[in-house]
């Protein structure tokens, strides 16, 4: 008799356990769906095309010396036609940035060792540091400004989301 107690006693707290771990799990699914309709509103897909390309190489074939226009040029018709993308890269160039920065679009640009094998935000990266700018992704755009006119936050923005792309598609 008391082992007849004893396993529907264990067999009742597993039922008990079992249900308490599915409304557990239905709670959490429940504020995941939330997270990602909230998320949803503040997604920009050019943003995270931009983002996903700056990770990603990005075959540029520009001698070196070419003026910084015509490399901005380059990297604007080698972007056409991606998903998120479909015009290539949207890039502007704030005057007071390269004001800042005493350069102008028709600077000279040394290509960086070993071009091929960098992932685009590293290429271009190597492409601005000497020339005192820097870039960054705002609302929809790849600005390139002066390294001082950079905005801090925006650079955590994009930390966070390279670390969470995945969860978020």
């Amino acid at each position: 008799m008391r082992l007849g107690r004893r396993i529907r006693l264990s067999t009742l707290l597993l039922l008990i356990l079992i249900v308490a771990l599915l409304f557990g799990l239905s709670v959490q699914m429940r504020r995941q769906a939330e997270l990602l309709t909230t998320l949803a509103l503040y997604r920009n897909p050019v943003n995270e095309g931009l983002l996903d390309l700056l990770s990603q190489p990005l075959a540029l074939t520009y001698p070196d010396g070419a003026t910084l226009n015509d490399v901005l040029k380059h990297i604007k018709l080698r972007s056409t036609g991606r998903a998120k993308l479909p015009a290539g890269i949207p890039i502007y160039v704030d005057p007071i940035g390269l004001q800042e920065a005493e350069k102008s679009l028709t600077a000279p640009v040394k290509r960086p060792p070993s071009a091929d094998r960098l992932a685009f935000g590293e290429h271009l990266r190597l492409i601005l540091e000497p020339l005192g700018l820097g870039y960054q992704i705002r609302d929809g755009f790849l600005m390139i400004t002066s390294k001082e006119a950079l905005d801090v936050s925006v650079d955590e923005d994009v930390d966070l989301y390279l670390q969470y792309r995945d969860v978020l598609r």
